[in-house]
């Protein structure tokens, strides 16, 4: 719940790749994930951050949007009518509708 929270405001997490956080933390996007047990990994991460102001405000734009788009309890509401719409292969029509991607079509 503390890794939530920090994305929601707009803060990058640096963490090692254990428990759900694989599933929150997009590696070098929403924040560096360093190998578990590696301590100098994550040192090198944290100076990194605190030295590179640019990569530290887009890891902080990237973390927020990350909690908006996947977190936000706005941005459940509309999933579980598009997963039962999907698994019965039916689909909103209009210009803006497509159905999801069903992996690859070559």
């Amino acid at each position: 719940m503390s890794v939530l929270e920090t994305l929601s405001q707009g803060l990058g997490v640096i963490c090692t790749p254990v428990g759900a956080l694989p599933e929150v933390i997009e590696p070098e996007i929403s924040g560096p994930v360093g190998p578990v047990r590696h301590h100098d990994a994550l040192v090198e991460a944290l100076v990194r951050i605190i030295s590179d102001v640019g990569s530290r405000q887009k890891l902080a734009r990237n973390a927020r949007r990350r909690f908006q788009d996947n977190f936000e309890i706005s941005s459940y509401a509309d999933r579980p009518p598009r997963i039962y719409r999907g698994a019965l292969g039916v689909f909103p029509t209009g210009p803006a509708a497509e159905p999801p991607s069903r992996g690859r079509t070559d």
